[in-house]
């Protein structure tokens, strides 16, 4: 007898290198958040295999984000689009809160025929996003050579800025040292200037003895003077007093030759800066082995689609079902290789009660707060509550042949304390490769740490933009005070002082 048919299961190998790829780079920037990388990931996984062989091909992927604010929706688009395109500015927004009226519309599609602007190329032609394209085909697509060129733009406009607060100083100077050299020259033709009376019944060397009077006076006296009037001095002391002055003085122009210095040691800076970034990378080698082919895919965000008007949402059908936008004057636009993504704050008022744990069969937190320390199943069942509220809201505000086109619905979780630090983290890391650049090493303590996240817990409904805020308020600008015209190089400790302010503590 034949033997009966045997069925193998297949193994699954899990997601390709590509994708893998793709997966740790939003990881780094977006915490917390893996149901949303994972719709991504698997999209663009389907992407790579069989989506070639669908008769009818729309854009990569349809996605609708919803959850709280500050919790990594447009951050995670506008990662995506960088990953693709190479560049912070790459991801294409659209603000729907602009798009309130129906005539607002013709700004993306164009005018009509006869009316004003019919000529001109729309928002989302297909001349405009191929644009958008070939300006970033330059772009390595090595996250590293990314990151590196990002630090390379952000030295040459530190090195910039230092370049014109120098010479606003040195101008200053100059026109300062002008009137010290007339002030001298007129004490020369008069020696007796310092020593006769004036109206007052005080000489200038008395008034050089007054201490209110002396720091005025300091500015106007030069070497020059020293010379022409050191045989006319009644006494040591007075020599004194002089000499002293002069020595400020000559301080001042040794600060000015000094800051010629640094002038012309910093243009050969920006000179260096500005022939790397020409070429891509200090080392072409390296650039050629790590260099991928640009991957032509575009991100467009659709930013609070409710709040558009019901007209761009029947724009979008023929985009979600064809990948492809038809214009006012005919043309079509081919978006089969974007992700469209769209955000949606539908029940936001329901939302926010989740998130501060009302009905959803926890204890209240204290004054509605969030509890961040929820455990994965009650993570679990906080998406489920918000997209259920979610979904019954997206029936009044969406039809239903707008809602069935949507590939994936992904609720965005709370953020845990964890997370915070994480975020922060992530921030530091990526402000200090910036100072690393300038030769400057910062240190950021533990404690200093805690306190950021301290302020930036209080507010849930801003999830981590308040966390952006506060370390740019308490770390940042505080330290950009500090190294203001400075030529410093050394490490930079930020600490907690005893009396609970922030301190930072330098070492050459």
């Amino acid at each position: 007898m034949p033997s009966p048919e045997r069925w193998t299961e297949m193994f699954d190998p899990g997601l390709s290198e590509k994708v893998l790829a793709l997966k740790s780079f939003l990881e780094k920037p977006v915490k917390c958040q893996p149901k949303a990388i994972g719709a991504l990931c698997k999209m663009y996984q389907y992407d790579l295999t069989l989506r070639c062989l669908e008769e009818r091909q729309g854009p990569l992927g349809v996605f609708m984000f919803l959850g709280p604010s500050g919790v990594g929706k447009t951050e995670l688009a506008r990662v995506l689009a960088k990953y693709f395109m190479g560049s912070d500015d790459s991801l294409i927004k659209i603000d729907c809160s602009s798009f309130s009226q129906p005539h607002m519309i013709h700004s993306l599609i164009g005018a009509p025929h006869g009316y004003i602007g019919y000529n001109e190329q729309p928002f989302l032609s297909e001349q405009n996003l191929l644009k958008k394209i070939k300006k970033q085909e330059h772009v390595s697509r090595d996250p590293i050579a990314d990151r590196k060129m990002d630090l390379l733009g952000s030295q040459k406009r530190l090195l910039l800025a230092r370049v014109k607060i120098i010479k606003t100083a040195m101008t200053g100077m100059e026109e300062d040292f002008d009137i010290k050299t007339k002030f001298a020259q007129a004490l020369s033709e008069s020696h007796q200037a310092l020593f006769e009376p004036k109206a007052d019944g005080k000489s200038v060397i008395d008034l050089l003895r007054n201490r209110e009077t002396r720091e005025a006076l300091i500015s106007l006296l030069t070497h020059s003077a020293r010379i022409e009037l050191e045989n006319n001095l009644s006494s040591i002391e007075d020599a004194s007093l002089l000499i002293e002055l002069n020595l400020l003085i000559r301080r001042t122009i040794f600060t000015y030759r000094e800051s010629e210095t640094k002038l012309v040691r910093l243009i050969e800076e920006l000179r260096v800066i500005d022939e790397k970034l020409s070429s891509g990378d200090d080392d072409k080698d390296k650039e050629k082995e790590n260099k991928r082919e640009p991957e032509r895919r575009l991100v467009i965000l659709f930013d609070e689609i409710e709040k558009a008007n019901p007209t761009l949402h029947q724009l979008l059908l023929q985009v979600m079902e064809d990948g492809k936008l038809t214009l006012a004057n005919g043309s079509t636009t081919n978006l089969r290789n974007a992700f469209v993504i769209m955000t949606s704050n539908v029940g936001s008022k329901a939302i926010g009660d989740i998130l501060r744990k009302r009905g959803i069969g926890f204890r209240p937190s204290p004054k509605g707060e969030l509890n961040r320390d929820l455990n994965e199943l009650a993570l679990e069942e906080v998406e489920k509550r918000i997209l259920q509220i979610a979904e019954k809201e997206m029936e009044k505000t969406f039809k239903p042949e707008f809602r069935r086109r949507i590939d994936e619905t992904v609720v965005f979780r709370p953020l845990s304390k964890t997370a915070f630090y994480e975020i922060l983290g992530y921030q530091i890391e990526i402000f200090c490769e910036a100072l690393a650049l300038t030769e400057v090493r910062l240190l950021v303590d533990r404690e200093v740490r805690d306190f950021i996240i301290s302020q930036s817990l209080h507010r849930s409904e801003v999830g981590a933009s308040l966390l952006t805020h506060k370390f740019k308020s308490i770390v940042k600008i505080p330290l950009g005070r500090i190294l203001s015209g400075q030529n410093f190089k050394g490490t930079i400790r930020v600490a907690m002082g005893s009396d609970g302010k922030v301190k930072f503590l330098l070492k050459e």
